[in-house]
């Protein structure tokens, strides 16, 4: 009489539990490492200016149109408001990638709950959130386009699916949704997993059925609307944008391997194994043996779909020559719940084999995820891999990091560099700080108290100039100027 409750509750017991573990290694010390050079850093100056201009629909870096950083605009929206609501914090630009990473773990659950199998989407999130692919730098732990892209792409292929299976309309219209969200965030990225999509159609010999459908042409021309309208919107507010979403985004970065980011076809392969989907890498193979060969029709179904958009998504970033191990983080869902999947095979068969093999199957879960998870804690904490070239700046960014929290004074005190360093950039109008100089070190001449962080700074100063070093901090030197040497 009292189990029937317990089975009703059992999803959602599993649900909070699932998030009690998810949100420590993605919100854990968010705010802590330094806001980074490159695209984390462009991303929030662009949400700084949008706070200031208000022009919703033209992102802007250094008071200009961004014309290097060409995807649409609603990863820098999210950053605004939260910028807005919370202030110029780090964590501000984090949040909403790693609420998007909290609602990529939810949807993956709630599949499975649909599948009437929630353990297995709690042995999928285990997995997930124990992936370094989905819990680093540039994809969860900072605010780049990625975690944002992963949670729609995730969304829409997982729609996909329950629309083919039910038939159901919602489901074709969510899958519409969320695709046009995920091209809102990082342009034709979105679309990589229509290969797949289309060949698991004809698979199920469906396709036929879906063109038939008018509602699918409803979705598509909705769709088609709303993103073709951002894109002339912007084009006509600012003239070459298109040309320069195709030559970043499309043939450019497809053809050849922009800002020297190259690599082999086996690149991403090799990162799985090495870093990326270490230790659950080597359980791709036999999930997906194991799940086409299983006496279940609907799993083999869920088998070979997760196996076509992982293998195919791969199939092509490996083959484009621009290659960025965060390229890679929409596929990791699909390939954790081919891993949860075999794990809960795994399960389910020693709780049916007897007692002491049902006790065995108690401890296997806490006894392989629990290294695997404390190390997802660690890399909360973890700091990123910078080559000398860029040491200086992270020196800075850090000294800038304490300032913000008033652990250092930049007040009275110019800083001075050279060079592109958006995340420089980020902090300084996070603090409030108009008296840098970028690129013109002559307007040294009218500053008494100064900060530096490039060697190459440093030695002009003290060869032009009488110094006092007032502070230093790893390469970063505060300096009294005593009047120009003769």
């Amino acid at each position: 009489m009292h189990r029937a409750p317990y089975i009703k509750l059992y999803p959602v017991i599993l649900l909070l539990g699932m998030l009690i573990v998810a949100i420590p290694p993605l919100f854990l010390h968010l705010g802590s490492l330094p806001m980074q050079l490159f695209d984390e850093a462009r991303i929030a100056v662009s949400a700084q200016e949008m706070l200031r201009n208000h022009n919703l629909l033209v992102v802007h870096y250094g008071g200009a149109p961004d014309m290097w950083s060409v995807k649409p605009p609603l990863m820098v929206w999210l950053q605004t408001l939260s910028m807005q609501l919370c202030g110029m914090h780090e964590w501000a630009t984090r949040l909403p990638g790693a609420i998007a990473s909290t609602c990529t773990c939810v949807i993956l659950y709630l599949f499975f709950v649909w599948k009437k199998a929630p353990l297995a989407g709690f042995i999928s999130v285990l997995v997930l959130i124990t992936s370094q692919g989905f819990v680093t730098l540039h994809c969860n732990r900072t605010g780049d386009y990625d975690a944002l892209l992963t949670f729609f792409t995730t969304a829409y292929c997982f729609s996909y699916f329950a629309y083919l299976h039910l038939g159901k309309l919602k489901f074709l219209y969510l899958t519409f949704i969320f695709l046009a969200l995920a091209v809102l965030t990082k342009g034709v990225a979105a679309m990589l997993f229509f290969p797949a999509i289309l060949l698991f159609t004809v698979y199920k010999k469906s396709l036929l059925r879906l063109l038939k459908e008018k509602h699918f042409y409803i979705g598509l021309v909705a769709f088609l609307v709303l993103v073709l309208a951002y894109y002339l919107l912007r084009e006509h507010y600012n003239p070459g944008y298109i040309q320069a979403v195709w030559q970043n985004e499309l043939g450019g970065r497809y053809s050849q391997a922009l800002e020297g980011n190259k690599g082999t076809f086996l690149y991403y392969f090799h990162n799985m194994a090495l870093h990326q989907f270490k230790p659950w890498y080597w359980l791709v193979v036999p999930g997906v043996l194991a799940g086409l060969f299983v006496d279940n029709k609907k799993y083999r179904d869920l088998t070979v779909y997760l196996f076509l958009l992982s293998a195919l998504f791969l199939l092509i970033i490996s083959s484009a020559q621009t290659k960025l191990y965060w390229y890679a983080m929409p596929m990791y869902p699909f390939l954790s719940a081919i891993v949860g999947l075999f794990v809960y095979y795994v399960f389910t068969m020693l709780q049916r084999r007897g007692r002491w093999t049902e006790y065995l199957s108690y401890l296997l879960m806490p006894v392989i995820f629990l290294l695997p998870y404390k190390e997802a804690i660690a890399l909360s904490t973890a700091l990123p891999n910078i080559g000398s070239q860029r040491m200086d700046n992270e020196h800075m960014a850090e000294y800038l990091h304490d300032a913000l929290q008033g652990k250092q004074s930049i007040t009275g005190r110019a800083v001075i560099y050279t060079g592109y360093h958006a995340n420089i950039n980020w902090y300084l109008e996070a603090l409030g700080h108009k008296n840098d100089i970028q690129n013109n070190l002559n307007k040294a001449d009218s500053e008494e108290n100064i900060i530096v962080f490039q060697d190459s700074v440093k030695k002009y100063m003290e060869t032009h100039y009488q110094t006092t070093i007032l502070q230093t901090y790893y390469n970063v030197t505060v300096y009294r100027l005593n009047g120009k040497r003769q």
